[in-house]
């Protein structure tokens, strides 16, 4: 929440009103994204510690984010008509903000599946982490973004907690091993094992 509400503290009575109209457009998707990370987690958790893991997370984040991506730039082009249609002419000026806006609606649909992922592994503390660090990009550089360029500074500094927020989850998503439950049941049989094996039939003998 702080990432994207921090800055109705810090802009104009304007601004926030430019804000908030600009976040209306992405947020539908933003919200069916965030719904969709129960469902990604319930899916993940039965397949944690299988080979079909990593399979079914890049399955989803494909699906889910090509589709964001699809949608944000819908929006993108349309972005001066479809202001135009939602509010007049009132906030048409902002309609190059909306472009970094809809691509925060791409990492956010990444960023759910990723999230999804780690808590259905148990790492919780990871996603947690991943949350402060964009909190702490919202504070440190999104609030005097704000301050300094309006609209287009807050818009920008939650593009910044975004993208760090993915790069954290994705960095540690590929440093996580998966290992196959299949493969863990099989003991495995070195060679020596076999050696002595193969020279029982002998050593029975001989004793006889």
């Amino acid at each position: 929440a702080i990432t994207s509400q921090i800055y109705f503290f810090v802009l104009p009575l304007d601004g926030c009103a430019s804000y908030r109209a600009i976040m209306n457009i992405p947020m539908p998707l933003l919200q069916s994204y965030t719904a969709l990370g129960v469902v990604f987690i319930s899916l993940f958790t039965p397949l944690r510690g299988k080979s079909q893991f990593r399979h079914a997370v890049a399955q989803a984040l494909i699906v889910l984010s090509s589709a964001a991506l699809v949608l944000g730039l819908s929006v993108a082009f349309f972005a001066k008509d479809l202001l135009r249609i939602l509010y007049s002419d009132k906030y048409t000026a902002y309609s190059a903000a909306l472009w970094p806006f809809m691509i925060c609606s791409c990492l956010v649909s990444a960023i759910v599946v990723l999230d999804s992922a780690m808590r259905s592994m148990g790492r919780v503390r990871t996603a947690t982490v991943a949350s402060v660090a964009a909190a702490i990009v919202s504070v440190v550089v999104g609030v005097p973004a704000a301050l300094t360029y309006g609209v287009t500074g807050a818009v920008y500094g939650l593009l910044g907690s975004e993208l760090l927020t993915l790069s954290v989850l994705l960095f540690a998503y590929i440093k996580i091993p998966v290992v196959s439950i299949d493969a863990r049941n099989i003991t495995p049989v070195t060679p020596v094992l076999c050696v002595v094996e193969s020279r029982e039939p002998e050593r029975i003998y001989n004793d006889v």
